[in-house]
């Protein structure tokens, strides 16, 4: 026999060992098992070769996704490449832990691989001295590697799940299934215990749901009132069988409840309410899942027994991938595994059972209605699994074919043939692809035109906005035009009024010059001169100050015009009171 070599896996790294010696024989006996517990016995019969070591955590995870997946990684290829190429055309073999990981090991690199019991006994061995083969490695980070290891693995497996949402399915059913047990078990102490007091309502009332309503509604029924007929009415939509149940509590031959009592059943009956409202919401739930997960096989075999069997295989995936055989016994796999062991017939049906077309067909016939609706849900499976589109049309052209299969069981008359069938579901899915693609361009062409909308609307508000704001920029440009308009009439009329003045002023002063040659003319005293002089010497400072009063006044009126003014006209205006008192004073000189 060739040399053997160990591959094994940790989370630290990858490690390859060789076998020295050969302990085939006794390696099962309890010497040998306490024997490989030493570490100096065990370090004889296997040595470590070489030892690889991950970079990252990323890297670790990496390899152990690569190998739960039975596909070889990168990282363990290099691996094998430099440790293993130099054996080649040399016999050997390579022990690993998973089949599916070997068998790709040889595939690519043609060596031969092996899963015996001798190699996990040695890989026991390995994974118990690992901590005294790699010595460079502390075993705290050992354990730590392993820890961070195994809880970043099973958070990938459980966010990045690919059937996470048949879970989902899975976990409704299953409590459908033990909530409708429930519901029996409650029903049926319900009815007995309620039965002691109102024995006659058991046969009026069938249905466990009704029945626990109107337990509700009636509580003792001793005591009738209009309130009560009125829910009762509500809840059985009958009259004649509130009046039955109206008369039955008149004549009824049960026994009167405490008040205690009474209110135990009460309870129970709420409870029994409760309970099949939420059973409702769950079948509700269950068959809105279904839709989207799986339409076809909800409309072959309906939504419950569809989830059934998906929870049987355990994803959607896992049915699609089973034969139509399996499919058909899915359910009764202790009855298979008992006629095998015994050689007996075995079942002709499993869950597939509960479908009333197995009800509907004879009993002869029930054994090929199975096997037959068992190929129909096989293809609706695959469809819903890998088609890229959700429709139910396939399933509803696979629930034809049933029909028409128990018809020709029934009648004789030869069903359609699969080739025609798919035929027309394919042009009927061509022709639903076309409507989608039309109603797409349709609301993209929507889209469209609300997008140019919205975009006309908003440029018609930015043009509106501009024009108000030239607007208000033009009413404020003829605002200050007026006012500085009205400033300039404002000087101009100053001025002409104190040209005005002067030009009387000046008349005066030639009045008085003219009296004062006549005067001169006339009286040749010098003492009359003198008076003269003084008599137009007085009158000149009165207008002198007639004219400042009548200045002070005009530059109060007209401060407030003289605010929004340039500097340049006041300093005009400064000017020109400058040369009126330069001629004022003129005058007087």
């Amino acid at each position: 026999m060739g040399k053997l070599f160990l591959l094994f896996e940790c989370a630290l790294g990858y490690t390859l060992f060789s076998r020295t010696q050969n302990e085939e024989i006794g390696q099962l006996e309890s010497s040998v098992q306490e024997a490989m517990k030493n570490f100096k016995t065990f370090g004889k019969l296997v040595k470590l070769k070489s030892f690889l070591p991950f970079s990252s955590p990323e890297e670790a995870l990496a390899n152990a996704t690569s190998i739960a997946e039975g596909t070889i990684h990168d990282t363990l290829r290099n691996f094998l490449d430099t440790n293993l190429s130099s054996m080649k055309g040399k016999k050997f073999e390579l022990g690993v832990c998973d089949k599916t990981l070997g068998g790709k090991i040889s595939e690519e690199f043609g060596i031969r691989c092996s899963t015996a019991q001798n190699i996990f006994e040695l890989m026991r061995g390995i994974r118990q001295h690992l901590k005294q083969f790699i010595p460079q490695q502390k075993f705290t980070n050992l354990v730590k590697g392993q820890q961070a290891l195994s809880r970043s693995y099973s958070r990938v497996k459980v966010k990045f799940n690919v059937n996470k949402v048949d879970t989902m399915v899975i976990q409704a059913v299953s409590i459908i299934d033990q909530i409708t047990k429930d519901l029996n078990t409650f029903s049926m102490r319900l009815k007995e215990w309620y039965g002691w007091h109102f024995p006659e309502l058991r046969k009026l009332v069938t249905d466990n749901y009704q029945f626990a309503k109107v337990a509700i509604a009636l509580n003792d029924r001793a005591v009738i009132t209009e309130e009560k007929e009125e829910k009762l009415m509500e809840i059985l939509d009958d009259s004649e069988l509130v009046e039955q149940i109206i008369k039955a509590t008149k004549s009824s031959i049960g026994m009167e409840l405490t008040p205690l009592d009474s209110v135990q059943v009460y309870a129970l009956a709420n409870r029994v309410e409760k309970l099949f409202e939420y059973h409702q919401s769950l079948e509700s739930y269950l068959k809105e899942k279904m839709g989207k997960i799986a339409p076809n096989l909800s409309v072959v075999i309906g939504q419950n027994l569809g989830a059934k069997l998906i929870a049987k295989a355990g994803s959607l995936t896992s049915l699609a991938k089973y034969p139509s055989s399996t499919v058909q016994i899915l359910g009764a796999e202790k009855a298979l595994f008992r006629a095998l062991r015994k050689n007996k017939k075995t079942p002709k049906y499993g869950l597939l059972f509960q479908s009333t077309y197995i009800g509907k067909a004879y009993q002869k016939n029930k054994g090929r209605m199975s096997r037959f609706l068992a190929n129909k849900c096989s293809l609706a499976a695959r469809y819903d699994a890998f088609s890229p589109i959700t429709t139910d049309i396939f399933g509803r052209k696979l629930q034809e074919q049933v029909e028409e299969r128990l018809k020709f069981y029934e009648t004789g008359i030869k069903p359609r043939k699969n080739l025609e069938v798919m035929k027309e579901a394919q042009e009927q899915l061509k022709i639903m692809t076309l409507e989608q693609q039309q109603q797409l361009e349709l609301e993209m062409e929507k889209d469209d035109l609300e997008e140019l909308k919205e975009e006309e609307e908003d440029d018609d508000e930015k043009e509106i906005e501009m024009k108000e704001e030239k607007e208000d920029s033009d009413s404020d440009d003829s605002d200050s035009d007026s006012d500085s308009d009205d400033s300039d009439d404002s000087d101009d009329s100053d001025d002409s009024d104190e040209k005005k003045e002067e030009k009387k002023v000046e008349k005066e002063d030639s009045n008085s010059d003219d009296s004062d040659d006549s005067d001169d003319s006339d009286d040749s005293d010098d003492s009359d001169d003198s008076d003269d002089s003084d008599d137009s010497d007085e009158k000149k400072e009165e207008i002198k100050v007639e004219k400042t009063e009548k200045k002070e006044s005009k530059k109060k009126a007209s401060s407030s015009s003289e605010d929004s003014e340039d500097s340049d006209d006041s300093d005009d205006s400064d000017d020109s009171d400058d040369s009126e008192d330069s001629d004022d004073s003129d005058d007087s000189d």
